[in-house]
């Protein structure tokens, strides 16, 4: 309070009118309050005035600075006086060529002793209220735009101009390095490193929902099961002899190929030719759905440079044993639960013994395509939800439900 009574204190001599209500004054009159500042204290004072308030006359029938002049508000804090104890102006105002601007002046007042003569600084009228914010869009006495003239608008705008575009120098010269440390055609993280951690994972047709896994079939209704037909039909198209071309040459048949692939070739995908899925599980035959013998479409997911390690005849492992077969990832589904290997039926496979070895390892070439296989369920119990797990096996393929590595998990039911 100190600094502001000792800042006003340095204000020159200033004079203050605006229209006040009095009971001073007779109707025939209008009265004025007058505010002298100098020194820090301020002298109120009233004056009645004839006549219209724009040419307003004294009381003494001569024009005086009381009624006309310049009015200005200015921003006073806590200034004791023998009638008031304190008030704030907010902004001032001059007067132009036609008279007195006669506006009432945002105030607040804080005072139970405030003189009547001044009681017009705790009106904050409407009118006043739109000319303080049209004065903020513009004042054209300080040339400013809301708040801030054209030289402190432009500088302002200079500042962010830079500050952005440095910015977006910098993001885009990080960019240009990641973009730089990248290979389109081989992922920077392998192996260990890859968050496949080398486990390939397998994917199903029919997908007709990707918020579901459940298969359901009705005989008597195609409507059912039309949509897995067409999902089925789909996938496989890119599977057509004359979508399975390469305009490099990385395409090769591979039908006289029965191991590995010798390493100068992997750069080169073999062909998968869709007849290997055999006769049974075919377009014509509705994919088995018509039936309700449905063939389930399995893939193996692509991972960049992975290469199966296999069984021998001496490590493999019983439980795929009679699905095994040398130069073959083994493929082998069944029933989740024990109910659902009672009710789940005979299984067979197309190609009966899994993924051949030879479309491995996959690096990108083009035209490559993932090996498959169906499964058709033979005899499945009717009106049954049946829950199956399908696993696919190697030395370096680990099994893991969470992370759906290495299995899948469907469900179908046929009515």
């Amino acid at each position: 309070m100190y600094v502001i009574r000792k800042l006003v204190l340095t204000l020159p001599p200033l004079h203050y009118e605006a229209p006040c209500s009095s009971r001073s004054c007779s109707s025939k009159q209008f009265s004025r309050c007058s505010f002298s500042l100098k020194g820090g204290q301020i002298t109120p004072a009233l004056t009645c005035c004839r006549g219209n308030k724009k040419t307003a006359t004294p009381n003494n029938g001569s024009r005086g600075r009381q009624c006309r002049g310049v009015t200005r508000r200015v921003a006073v804090h806590r200034l004791h006086t023998n009638r008031v104890s304190h008030f704030v102006i907010s902004r001032y105002t001059h007067s132009d060529r036609r008279g007195l601007q006669y506006s009432e002046m945002a105030s607040t007042v804080a005072s139970t002793a405030v003189d009547p003569a001044i009681s017009w600084y705790n009106k904050t009228t409407l009118r006043s209220r739109f000319q303080d914010f049209a004065t903020f869009l513009f004042d054209p006495e300080e040339n400013t735009i809301l708040g801030r003239t054209a030289r402190s608008w432009g500088q302002i705008c200079l500042f962010y101009l830079v500050f952005y575009s440095c910015l977006a120098g910098f993001l885009a010269s990080m960019i240009v390095v990641f973009y730089y440390t990248l290979d389109w055609n081989v992922p920077k993280l392998r192996g260990a490193d890859s968050i496949l951690r080398q486990g390939p994972g397998l994917g199903m047709r029919p997908l007709a929902d990707v918020g579901t896994t459940l298969i359901r079939l009705n005989k008597a209704k195609p409507s059912s099961f039309q949509h897995h037909q067409d999902n089925v039909q789909g996938f496989l198209a890119f599977y057509e002899n004359d979508m399975q071309r390469s305009e490099t040459g990385s395409l090769i048949d591979c039908e006289s190929v029965e191991a590995f692939r010798r390493p100068e070739d992997w750069d080169k995908a073999c062909r998968f030719d869709v007849l290997e899925l055999g006769a049974d599980c075919v377009k014509q035959q509705g994919f088995g759905l018509e039936d309700g013998l449905p063939c389930i479409l399995i893939k193996i997911n692509k991972v960049y440079d992975w290469i199966p390690e296999l069984y021998t005849n001496d490590t493999v492992p019983d439980e795929i044993r009679d699905n095994w077969a040398e130069n073959h990832i083994t493929l082998q589904c069944e029933g989740e639960n024990p109910a659902d290997k009672d009710n789940i039926g005979p299984i067979a496979y197309y190609p009966p013994y899994g993924f051949h070895v030879k479309y491995f390892p996959f690096r990108n070439q083009q035209g490559y395509r993932s090996p498959l296989v169906f499964v058709r369920f033979d005899a499945p119990v009717t009106g049954v939800l049946i829950m199956v797990t399908c696993k696919i096996y190697a030395r370096n393929i680990f099994h893991d439900a969470n992370e759906k590595t290495g299995q899948i998990h469907f469900e179908f039911i046929v009515d």
